[in-house]
């Protein structure tokens, strides 16, 4: 898998450093939860059933950040652009008809005419990606990546398993803290319970 996700349009610094810096937040504030329930919770308790706690967290967060980064790294189902027929589609009305009929007016097949797109029914352009997409939903800045027919599906298990990561830390964490009577002081987790609060 790699990624598809430049347009083409603007600075590409810009652009990168944009999905870089949300991907480096995503990835870096599931450690920032596990590292917290770990020297907070875990290596404080006693028994068997906090291992097995442990073992769900990871778990947890290895399906968060799997499903993150199909959703984010994965082609979100582009159909392939042709430049070099935006100005005919643009500028010829008769050009354009005529290419739309090429297209395949009997498949429900468009021209698209800011790509150059042949593309088939239910296929958006997005304008930020600059490309069209099959069963375009939106673009999500997020996953850094539009979301459509080939990675909706991770888009959506991500949503999950991020509330459920993060929720099952809260309740781990919870109770340990001073504040309630537990052992780990509150500005230790301050930070993390805020994230859960943002969550």
């Amino acid at each position: 898998m790699h990624d598809t996700n430049y347009s083409g349009r603007g600075p590409m610094n810009s652009k990168v450093l944009h999905k870089w810096l949300w991907r480096a937040l995503i990835y870096g504030l599931a450690f920032w939860g596990f590292i917290t329930y770990f020297q907070g919770v875990y290596l404080h308790s006693t028994g068997d059933s906090e291992f097995l706690a442990l073992g769900v967290c990871l778990l947890f967060a290895f399906m968060q950040q799997w499903c993150y980064y199909r959703a984010s790294f994965g082609d979100p189902g582009t159909v392939p652009s042709q430049p070099h027929l935006v100005p005919q589609l643009q500028t010829s009305a008769e050009s354009s008809s005529a290419l739309q009929t090429e297209a395949g007016a009997h498949d429900g097949l468009t021209w698209c005419r800011k790509c150059g797109a042949n593309r088939p029914e239910r296929t958006h352009h997005c304008s930020t990606c600059w490309k069209c997409v099959r069963r375009f939903d939106h673009h999500c800045p997020v996953v850094a990546n539009c979301v459509g027919e080939d990675n909706h599906k991770f888009f959506i298990q991500f949503l999950f398993y991020t509330d459920v990561y993060w929720l099952f830390l809260l309740a781990r964490i919870g109770p340990s803290l001073w504040l309630f009577g537990g052992h780990m002081q509150w500005g230790n987790a301050f930070p993390t319970i805020v994230t859960l609060m943002t969550l």
